[in-house]
């Protein structure tokens, strides 16, 4: 297992070594297992991509030898298995006449008892784990009804029972490359063989049957065993018996009555009360029969009571996954309510179609779920597809990015989601085959149309048909928090993740890189640090890491490919992972722009609780972070829902200096995003506290088409268009060699928390002072009016009429030249003009020399709260009072 590369071949140099798979099954161990990097019997491999660290080759001294050691630890992944046999005599020994059994369920678990994996028994009665890791495990069968498992004895494993009589074996240890073989035995404690059951009617719908329900008489129930179709009909108890077939395989099929609806399945603990069948098929699981066994376990409730038609209020989107890598694509509904509901004339109608009248059951219980999949169904190959409800297919497919909209027979929307598989870096790109799943599936309609309620699934390819583990921890819990990407202490650059919740998050092992979603390979560049074994970060606390002493630094044990910051701007991820580098269920992502010595990036909490990343006012590693600046130029209207009118972009200059957004092909101000725009000598400069537009048209048609006075610049065309749904406008600025330094960003979307807006009506912004992505910094154009109360922002910011455009009458919205502006003190109506009209507004208030609390409306033109002669003196000392006004 020794290898050796010649010296004298290489250049002395900086090198990884990336290590192939010695065959099937190889994989490799934790890395630097006893946290020594001198440690040579150390695993020194990176498992998720096999790679060591950055090792720098220098050339031999004169003295010595400039051997550098590194060590591969592979392991095989190991099988566990075995069969069940129908120890037909009960004697606890595997006999040549006693047959296999197939259908059964059993479980790995660890330890402590925790499920690592489950299987049915094949069609042969043999069930197997392969792929499994090296470690100590117990084995649970599933215990049939009528049955016991056979006495414990001594012999080889393929012979005598591994289990005791609960089912479950004993602790026991498998080792790499090695298989364990674990046979169980179970017999029928009957006086014959038979499967039978009860179909009753559920009459509160809750899948139980209670003393107070009866059999339902005359339902047909189908048998299949040993390839054949047998038939009967309930009694008047509602019974049903198939006695005499033998031992083996069986599935049953339920007919439905015409008047009712299958119960939902397998609810509750007692298997002789619950219902079987599933509620979309009728049918049941596959399951075993041994000789000597009745099983009279399989039951079905019929539901003939009331179903409520009020989808609109209980149905709930659930789950999207649009994941491919050989999974299907599936959407998932849930029945939040407390009564069944009827699925008559709910439709998806955008994104895919479906309409659930064309489903073989079309109501939902509460707390019941239901996925619709698409074309290409793969669910059966990797989900208990028999214990699950499933319709379909959907016409169409789940794209990376699109809106999804379910509605009720009234055309109702249940749900509009603009999902994105942007939202988290592991459902990028179809990079790795995590779902999105709800967060809180009880909440209002409007929160699942943000990413606030949504997740990556705790699995790969989600939980269809049931609720998603949620395993890790919320996003938004473990964020980067502030970058630092140009010092004045040379490259170190900084990275501080902070644990936002009120408890302790153990990040060891979790993964830093800086995967760009588009030519990168994400196997590397998301896995470039490794975060150290044991990292806890304490709740509300931050930890700091840096280029020097982690990240980039050959001595540090996570740095598998070292890296740092561009200070030209990229993207950088935090992604959860196990001790063997698996990627788990949590992400982080942040993108910043280009920067300056010594500033920084840091996150700001918005009003909705998602999150910016903007240039800090000053760096504060390891302590809460400063305010962000934004600026000289920001984004201030978007036009992006058009029918009639031209899509725009506003910008104002909130400086009282003229701002040149062109001084030569290395110092130019650029928009990206949805949309792009290179500014070039053709660009005039905005005026200061001067506004300008960048169109979707040619300049001088808008110009003419909304009389923009000259004044104004218009800029344009612009490339792309401003998507109708969501979209992102950025605005950067030149730095030092040409960095394009991010002066504002707005990510609007047409759901709330954002202004619900009509078509042709324009955003505006009402805040210069909150970042461009906060919704709360943005109103719908249309809501300025004339009464001084609904144009006043405060402090004296009113929406008014900031330059002339074309009249209200040949443009609805009027809102192109509407902006938030200053007015001056003793200006209380905010009409531009300080004249006798503003005292009037003031001395109605009733506010004067009273020390009550004053608004600006109410002649506190000091801000100091209160209205008295000092604000007389202010206004007339800045204010200008016309006479004639």
């Amino acid at each position: 297992g020794v290898f050796h590369i010649d010296g004298s071949l290489i250049l002395p140099g900086t090198y990884h070594l990336h290590f192939k798979k010695p065959g099937k099954g190889f994989r490799i161990g934790p890395r630097n297992a006893h946290g020594n990097l001198s440690n040579n019997l150390d695993n020194d491999v990176q498992p998720s991509n096999r790679r060591t660290a950055l090792i720098q080759l220098v050339p031999k001294p004169i003295a010595g030898t400039g051997a550098v050691r590194q060590v591969a630890g592979f392991y095989v992944e190991t099988t566990i298995l075995g069969g069940i046999w129908d120890d037909a005599n009960s004697n606890g020994r595997r006999e040549a006449d006693e047959s296999l059994v197939a259908g059964v369920a059993v479980e790995l678990l660890d330890p402590d008892g925790e499920v690592v994996a489950s299987t049915l028994t094949s069609g042969d009665g043999t069930y197997e784990f392969e792929d499994i890791t090296p470690g100590d495990y117990r084995i649970r069968s599933e215990s049939l009804p009528n049955t016991k498992f056979s006495p414990s004895l001594s012999g080889p494993t393929n012979q005598v029972t591994g289990v005791g009589s609960n089912g479950v074996s004993g602790i026991f240890s498998v080792g790499s490359q090695a298989k364990r073989e674990l046979w169980i035995g179970m017999f029928g404690t009957s006086d014959h063989t038979e499967v039978s059951g009860t179909a009753f009617e559920d009459i509160d719908g809750d899948g139980i049957q209670d003393a107070n329900e009866p059999g339902v008489s005359g339902l047909v129930v189908k048998a299949w065993f040993n390839n054949r179709r047998y038939e009967t009909t309930t009694d008047a108890n509602g019974t049903y018996h198939f006695p005499g077939l033998g031992a083996g395989q069986y599935k049953l099929q339920f007919e439905l009555p015409t008047d009712g609806t299958f119960s939902p399945i397998n609810q509750g603990s007692n298997s002789q009360l619950d219902s079987n069948a599933n509620r979309w098929t009728g049918k049941t699981r596959t399951f075993a029969v041994l000789e000597q066994q009745v099983d009279d376990t399989v039951d079905v409730g019929v539901y003939y009571g009331p179903i409520s038609d009020n989808a609109f209020e209980s149905l709930r989107l659930t789950e999207i996954a649009s994941i491919g890598h050989g999974h299907t694509e599936f959407v998932e509904i849930k029945n939040i309510g407390d009564e069944p509901v009827s699925l008559e004339g709910v439709r998806f109608v955008d994104g895919v179609e479906y309409n659930f009248s064309e489903s073989k059951t079309n109501s939902l219980f509460p707390g019941e779920y239901l996925i619709v999949y698409g074309k290409d169904n793969k669910v059966n190959d990797w989900s208990n597809l028999e214990s699950i409800n499933m319709t379909g297919p959907f016409r169409g497919d789940l794209n990376r990015e699109e809106r999804l909209e379910l509605v009720d027979s009234q055309n109702r929307a249940i749900a509009s989601v603009y999902y994105d598989d942007d939202w988290f870096v592991i459902t990028d790109r179809e990079y790795l085959p995590w779902s999105l799943t709800a967060i809180d599936e009880d909440a209002e309609p409007s929160a699942f149309s943000t990413v606030l309620n949504w997740r990556p699934s705790s699995e790969h390819g989600g939980s269809p048909g049931m609720r998603d583990a949620q395993e890790m921890p919320l996003p938004e819990s473990v964020v980067i928090n502030e970058v630092l990407t140009k010092s004045s202490d040379g490259f170190n650059d900084r990275i501080e993740l902070h644990n936002t919740t009120d408890q302790p998050i153990d990040i060891g092992h979790w993964f830093l890189g800086d995967y760009d979603g588009a030519t990168d390979d994400p196997d590397r560049t998301l896995t470039r640090y490794r975060i150290a074994p044991g990292t806890v970060i304490p709740a509300g606390g931050y930890l700091t890491l840096s280029r020097e002493d982690n990240f980039a630094n050959k001595n540090d044990l996570g740095s598998n490919s070292q890296f740092g910051l561009s200070s030209f701007g990229e993207s950088l991820h935090l992604v959860a992972a196990d001790e063997y580098g698996e990627i788990l269920g949590y992400s982080h992502s942040v993108e910043f722009a280009g920067t300056d010595i010594d500033i920084s990036y840091g996150r700001v909490e918005l009003s909705n609780g998602s999150s910016g990343f903007y240039v800090m006012s000053e760096p504060t590693f390891g302590k809460p972070n400063a305010a962000p600046t934004f600026g000289p130029i920001v984004i201030d209207q978007v036009m992006f829902q058009v029918e009639q009118a031209i899509p725009y972009v506003r910008f104002h200059n909130i400086t009282s200096g003229q701002v040149v957004l062109y001084e030569n092909e290395e110092q130019s101000w650029r928009v990206g995003g949805t949309i792009d725009y290179e500014f070039s000598s053709l660009n005039e400069p905005i005026l200061p506290e001067g506004y300008a537009y960048l169109v979707g048209s040619d300049p001088r048609e808008f110009r003419s088409a909304y009389e923009i006075p000259t004044q104004i610049p218009v800029y344009g065309p612009f490339g792309d268009t401003l998507n109708r749904l969501a979209g992102e406008v950025s605005l950067y600025r030149p730095g030092l060699e040409n960095r394009r330094m991010l002066a504002d960003r707005v990510e609007y979307r047409i759901e709330s928390p954002w202004p619900q807006i009509a078509s042709d009506v324009a955003i505006t912004r009402t805040s210069n002072s909150i970042v461009g992505q906060d919704p709360i910094a943005w109103i719908d154009s249309t809501i300025v009016e004339e009464q001084p109360e609904f144009r006043h922002r405060g402090n004296g910011m009113f929406f008014m009429q900031a330059f002339s455009t074309t009249p209200q009458d040949r443009n609805a919205h009027n809102a192109l030249g509407v902006a938030l502006v200053q007015a001056q003190p003793g200006d209380a109506n905010g009409d531009g003009v300080f004249n006798s009209r503003d005292f009037v507004q003031v001395f109605q208030a009733a506010k004067y020399g009273t020390g009550e609390i004053a608004s600006w409306l109410e002649g506190d033109w000091n801000d100091d709260g209160l209205f008295n002669s000092s604000d007389f003196v202010t206004a007339f000392r800045i204010g200008h009072y016309d006479v004639d006004g």
